[in-house]
């Protein structure tokens, strides 16, 4: 579960993306960010994976409705859609990409 600071952060982060989207859009500047949830991106991360006992493991996998954590793989092609011309009526938008951990 997420903390206060965490939670907190994340608010601002919707929050800032929205209103500099506004700001910004009579400039033909658009403004989006992803959120991605728990992300097998590294050294570090997978060594802290490891570290964890199994059943430790399966609960934090139960957290994430399609059972696994995301990869590199799942995210940059979202960054890569919004910085494409596909992307051109998108802005003020926040997209999860967490394998549907924080539908709730």
């Amino acid at each position: 579960m997420a903390g206060v600071t965490y939670a907190t952060v994340k608010a601002g982060i919707l929050g800032f993306t929205r209103q500099l989207a506004r700001q910004v859009a009579s400039h033909g500047i658009l403004v989006n960010a992803v959120a991605p949830g728990v992300t097998m991106s590294g050294e570090r991360v997978e060594k802290k994976w490891k570290e964890r006992d199994e059943a430790e493991r399966q609960e934090m996998l139960k957290t994430i409705p399609l059972g696994r954590f995301g990869t590199l793989e799942d995210v940059v092609p979202v960054i890569l859609f919004l910085a494409s011309e596909g992307a051109s009526y998108i802005t003020g938008a926040v997209i999860d990409v967490n394998g549907g951990r924080f539908m709730m």
